[in-house]
């Protein structure tokens, strides 16, 4: 009875979703006159397949984290579809709800919700690692584009900061040692030799989704936006700055989608080099191929997940 009744409350966390996924799209500040050409129009469509395509593979990390925790393998359409519907609430106030989501396979598979949430967390680490890896890549090859504009000091206040923050960690360390040396000894299977492998694995799949979805970025600013590059130096330092300001705008709390965290780092990181206007406009036409997609990927999830179950029964 209590699992019937955890399934009506994801149902009805999916449709509150939606409507706040139509919401966001009537209240976006788009100009639809630069928009709706026929060139523009059709890139739309074309980048948001590419990205709906991007949510239908990226599970594949928390896929294999999934087997590696609980050692056992889940159908793989059956974990895309979880991701996918999980995904779409995070349109609701909170950015919690895309993750308590994923909790579903506890629920339809008997596992410790402790396991599938420890799963969630490697997952969310191992794509944090790879937008930063490809963060800190891109500045490193845009260091030209950077140096032309003026030179980069380190300032005083951002040693301290680093101090600070590094004190914080250890502090963090300490005071919850027993709970990590906890977690160990429940998990300390994953950290073989063979694990870690699969867990490396699913760090470089985030490296590749982070340079896929910098690529649509880069892909707007010079196919929608006419915005044409100096050399590969400024492209990657767009890359860069993209994914930076995603994993600021996922890790600051605020509003849904890292709303507003997003553009003030790329104001500061992009504002000396290019026209603010087209680079804000641009990350406005990927909200909203980020929101379609969202909702494309989530269908074709469902359509994915039925079929593969109607297979498996007639077999």
């Amino acid at each position: 009875m209590t699992k019937k009744y955890l399934k009506y409350i994801g149902n009805v966390l999916t449709i509150i979703s939606i409507i706040f996924i139509t919401r966001r799209l009537v209240v976006m500040d788009i100009e639809y006159d630069k928009l709706l050409t026929i060139q523009n129009i059709t890139w739309l469509i074309i980048l948001t397949v590419v990205y709906a395509v991007h949510l239908l593979m990226i599970p594949f990390s928390w896929w294999r984290i999934i087997e590696i925790i609980t050692r056992k393998k889940l159908p793989y359409c059956y974990v895309q579809k979880t991701f996918c519907k999980s995904n779409i609430m995070k349109y609701i106030p909170g950015n919690v709800f895309q993750y308590v989501g994923r909790n579903e396979i506890a629920i339809d598979y008997n596992f410790r919700h402790t396991d599938i949430a420890f799963s969630t967390v490697l997952d969310i680490v191992a794509n944090i690692l790879g937008v930063g890896v490809i963060a800190l890549i891109g500045f490193f090859l845009g260091r030209e584009t950077i140096f032309q504009k003026y030179e980069w000091t380190i300032e005083q206040k951002w040693i301290e900061y680093g101090m600070v923050v590094f004190v914080i960690l250890i502090l963090l360390l300490l005071i919850f040692r027993k709970h990590i040396q906890k977690i160990w000894h429940c998990y300390e299977n994953i950290f073989s030799k063979k694990n870690f492998k699969k867990f490396a694995g699913c760090i470089l799949w985030y490296v590749f989704f982070a340079i896929y979805t910098g690529t649509i970025y880069i892909l707007i600013l010079s196919k929608m936006m006419n915005i044409s590059f100096d050399g590969i130096s400024q492209i990657c330092l767009i890359i860069g700055a993209y994914q930076l300001s995603w994993l600021f705008g996922f890790l600051l709390p605020g509003a849904p989608g890292g709303v507003g965290v997003r553009e003030f780092i790329l104001s500061i990181l992009l504002g000396p080099y290019f026209d603010m206007n087209i680079i804000m406009f641009a990350i406005v036409i990927y909200r909203l191929i980020n929101t379609i997609g969202d909702f494309l990927a989530l269908t074709v999830a469902d359509i994915n997940y039925k079929k593969s179950s109607h297979l498996n029964t007639k077999i």
